[in-house]
């Protein structure tokens, strides 16, 4: 029985691993053709921030999209890019998460993440980075 117990106690201690797919259930949303942060979402963006804090062990990559059927490519990318820089530019400066966890990346309307429903599309997901792998910013 002790020796149960034991083990009990070690797996309630174990620390799950972070995967390398994993994404965070938070998502910032934008308005057609936009990259600020409404009021309505900043919740979003302050969740992750208390993420992070919570779980100082883990590095995220703020990825921004944009819909297929709005504008054209080019200007898609970069307006995902300004999506995912505004929500960077949020929890550094206003949530005071760490810049060197953070990295960012943007894929336009060349990657829809969400297939029910176009106007989903308009996002900033957050995926868990743990080697924190690429930035895409421009630090200033």
């Amino acid at each position: 029985n002790d020796a149960r117990n034991d083990v009990a106690n070690a797996e309630a201690g174990r620390v799950p691993a972070i995967e390398a797919d994993q994404f965070l259930e938070m998502t910032v949303s934008f308005v057609v053709d936009r990259y600020n942060i409404t009021e309505v979402q900043r919740p979003n963006v302050e969740a992750v921030a208390n993420y992070m804090e919570a779980h100082p062990d883990i590095n995220v990559t703020i990825c921004g999209f944009a819909d297929v059927e709005t504008a054209y490519p080019a200007h898609n990318m970069k307006l995902s890019k300004r999506r995912a820089t505004a929500v960077y530019r949020m929890l550094t400066k206003q949530f005071g998460v760490d810049p060197s966890r953070l990295s960012i990346d943007y894929k336009g309307d060349i990657i829809q993440p969400y297939q029910l429903k176009n106007e989903w599309n308009r996002v900033v997901v957050f995926k868990i980075n743990p080697n924190n792998d690429y930035k895409f910013l421009e630090e200033k």
